[in-house]
């Protein structure tokens, strides 16, 4: 493979350059770095119960 066989891919939201890639390859809707949101917008935290305001009044069991 030579340069002549590949031809490069822009970014589909902000066409910025990515990368290069085999001629006869199909990508779909390619998105660069920027653009692709790996981490969630809602939070990743689950609730534990020392999120709990400190006005409410815990009770433990014991046994």
């Amino acid at each position: 493979m030579n340069i002549y066989d590949t031809k490069q891919i822009h970014c589909s939201n902000c066409d910025a350059p990515i990368g290069e890639v085999a001629y006869d390859a199909e990508i779909i809707s390619p998105r660069c770095g920027i653009c692709v949101e790996l981490l969630p917008k809602h939070a990743d935290k689950l609730p534990s119960i020392n999120d709990l305001p400190n006005d409410e009044p815990l009770t433990i069991l014991s046994v």
